[in-house]
């Protein structure tokens, strides 16, 4: 993932190099493959990069197109691209190595902010059109990849890290009091909140637009619906049709310059992912699987258990993997001190934290040369959901009403009481 950031002069004056640099803040859990800066009078964007796809060995960011007078910065793998190359009348074998930011750059020449509606993949960008004197930004369907901002009046500002933008003149790190209530509640803050009042997340499915004279807007370009074409399957042809497009969804997510990896559990989610993955994979981008496991000593502490390990190495065994890590933590650390480091890198609250406690899996797959790791994290609340959030949602809403009608259906098929 890489880390981009932007800055706005509201009131049309020259933006200060040395503010610039001073929000350029390096990475401090990674070193970035390359950093850039693109400063025209008013304007600002960066990007740190961290290498990932053949197409990001090859690219420079930001990047400026004199022709249009169009400038983007980008952290994004666009996934489908040679459907989206025939979209934009692009010859394949030319398109084939473009990185995945002139892919986005070319769409929002063609479409301009319709341009979201033709993408799939993970994705956070935005783009300075000099022409228009428009910033136009936007964030992937399920907010895979970081969008904050911030802005006073005469500044705007974002940035997939906030580290930078607590740098910035104007910032306030008040906390907002609200969102630290809602997530020990367990109730899910708002999608655009963080901990700090002014500090503001853009929401996934959103695009951004700034100019002098609307000013600051967002707009939705997406929402889950259910298709009429798919209601009328049988369960054989939805079969057929979830297979073909999981293991394409699958497959474009292994489009990497370096080796693959899988968190493999030996559950649902991580072993269907594996197998499909493994049918993808090549010499290049061979797969290693890494997987949480107890050593001997620590099962006499931890029972009962499920222990899923033998299930891990059956698909390993049967997807033939170039290496299986088994990450079990005897001797480490221990998980006070992860959550201690966790802290120092981490300058606010966040909703969750369940990552913190695979570090020892995320630096073995470093240290492998994996930069893409694949996961069946969130499997749970997705294909295999008891949408166990469901009820807190509708609390949330206000809707009381569909809340009695569907505790009432939750009765009535499982029992009990409410």
């Amino acid at each position: 993932m890489s880390s981009i950031i932007g800055i706005i002069n509201k009131k049309g004056r020259t933006l200060e190099p040395a503010l610039v640099e001073k929000t350029m803040v390096p990475p401090v859990y990674w070193e970035p493959d390359d950093s850039g800066i693109w400063s025209r009078g008013p304007v600002a964007l960066g990007c740190h990069m961290l290498y990932t796809t053949p197409g990001s060995l090859n690219e420079k960011l930001p990047h400026y197109h004199e022709e249009s007078g169009c400038c983007i910065t980008a952290d994004a793998r666009i996934d489908y691209r040679e459907e989206l190359a025939e979209e934009l009348n692009l010859d394949w074998k030319d398109a084939r190595n473009l990185p995945d930011s002139i892919f986005l750059l070319k769409a929002y020449q063609k479409w301009g902010r319709d341009c979201v509606k033709h993408f799939y993949g993970d994705f956070a960008f935005a783009i300075w059109d000099d022409r228009s004197q428009t910033l136009f930004a936007a964030r992937d369907h399920f907010g895979c990849r970081p969008f904050y901002y911030f802005e006073t009046e005469e500044l705007f500002a974002f940035s997939s890290d906030i580290m930078g933008l607590m740098l910035m003149p104007g910032f306030s790190a008040k906390i907002d009091e609200m969102f630290l209530v809602d997530t020990l509640a367990t109730i899910v803050p708002e999608k655009d909140k963080t901990a700090f009042e002014t500090l503001f997340r853009l929401r996934p499915a959103h695009m951004l637009s700034i100019d002098r004279d609307a000013g600051l807007t967002t707009v939705r370009y997406w929402d889950l619906e259910l298709k009429p074409a798919f209601t009328g399957l049988n369960e054989t042809e939805a079969a057929a049709g979830l297979r073909q497009r999981f293991m394409k969804a699958v497959g474009e997510r292994c489009r990497s310059a370096f080796p693959v990896g899988i968190e493999l559990s030996g559950g649902l989610d991580s072993s269907a992912i594996a197998c499909a993955a493994s049918g993808v994979s090549n010499k290049e981008n061979s797969l290693t699987a890494f997987s949480h496991t107890l050593s001997e000593e620590q099962k006499k502490h931890y029972y009962p258990f499920i222990d899923e390990t033998g299930y891990a190495e059956i698909v390993a065994g049967t997807c033939h993997f170039k290496d299986h890590f088994r990450i079990h933590g005897e001797g480490s650390y221990g998980c006070l001190q992860v959550l201690s480091d966790f802290l120092d890198l981490c300058p606010m609250p966040y909703g969750q934290g369940f990552s913190l406690f695979s570090d020892l899996l995320y630096n073995s797959a470093r240290k492998a040369g994996v930069r893409v790791l694949l996961s069946g994290f969130g499997g749970d609340e997705g294909v295999t959901s008891q949408a166990g959030g469901f009820f807190e949602e509708l609390v949330q809403a206000g809707k009381l009403g569909e809340l009695k009608k569907q505790l009432r259906l939750k009765i009535r098929k499982g029992g009990g009481n409410y």
